[in-house]
C-alpha cells in the first residue's frame, strides 16, 4: 500500500513538473488545490478551484489535479483530524471517532450521489453546522500548513527540472532519485512493477 501510494505521488509530482508553464504558476496552482481540498467545502472543491483560477494567475491543471489529494475515500478521516485540531485550539470537548464517523456516514448514505445530489449537500451541510467552528478552524490550520510548503517544494522542483532540461545535462535524476545514464534530458517513468528504470541502468560512455 505504501509503495503504491509513494509511486503515485512520484508520478503526480513528475506530471506537475512537466506542465508547460512557469514554476511559479505550477507551484501556486498545486498549493491552491491543496488548500481547497482540505477545507470542508465538500462538493464545491472543483468549482472553487475553477473560480479561483479566474482571479489568480495560476496553473489550473495543477490545481484541479492536487484538489483530488483528499478524495471521497479519505474525506472523513481527514476531516476528523482537522476537527480534533480545531477542537483543541477552540478548547472544546471533541466527539469520538465513532460519533463523528456516524454523522458523516449518514450524510453519505444516499443511494446515489447523482440522483440525490441536492439531498447529499443538505445532509453534509447539517453535519457541518453541528461541528462548524472546530472543523473550520482545524481545516484552515491544516490547509495553510500544507499548502505553503507545497508551493515552495513544487516551485523548487520545477525550477530544478527546467534547469536540467534547458542545459541538457546528462544524468537527469530519475523518479526514484537515482541518476539516469546520459541520454535524453527527461527521465523515463517508473516501471509497471514499481522499480526505477534508472537505478540499475548501465552508464553510457561518451566518446
Amino acid at each position: 500500500m505504501w509503495n503504491y501510494t509513494r509511486n503515485n505521488l512520484k508520478k503526480l509530482f513528475r506530471w506537475l513538473l512537466m506542465l508547460d508553464d512557469t514554476p511559479h504558476s505550477i507551484a501556486l496552482g498545486a498549493a491552491v488545490g491543496i488548500f481547497v481540498t482540505f477545507t470542508p467545502t465538500v462538493g464545491l472543491h472543483m468549482a472553487l478551484v475553477v473560480a479561483l483560477s479566474l482571479v489568480i494567475r495560476m496553473n489550473r491543471a495543477a490545481a484541479l489535479t492536487t484538489v483530488w489529494v483528499n478524495n471521497p475515500f479519505t474525506l472523513i478521516p481527514v476531516f476528523f483530524i482537522n476537527y480534533l485540531i480545531g477542537a483543541v485550539v477552540c478548547r472544546m470537548e471533541p466527539m469520538t471517532w465513532h460519533n463523528f464517523e456516524s454523522k458523516f456516514a449518514a450524510a453519505f448514505s444516499h443511494e446515489s450521489w447523482f440522483s440525490n445530489l441536492g439531498e447529499v449537500f443538505l445532509a453534509i451541510g447539517r453535519v457541518a453546522l453541528d461541528i462548524a467552528v472546530p472543523l473550520w478552524v482545524g481545516s484552515l490550520i491544516v490547509a495553510v500548513g500544507l499548502s505553503v510548503p507545497t508551493y515552495f517544494i513544487v516551485r523548487r522542483l520545477a525550477e530544478r527540472y527546467r534547469a536540467r532540461k534547458a542545459a541538457g545535462t546528462p544524468g537527469v535524476e530519475g523518479p526514484c532519485g537515482a541518476a539516469c545514464p546520459p541520454g535524453p534530458s527527461e527521465a523515463p517513468p517508473i516501471d509497471d512493477d514499481g522499480s526505477c528504470p534508472c537505478k540499475d541502468a548501465p552508464e553510457k560512455k561518451t566518446p
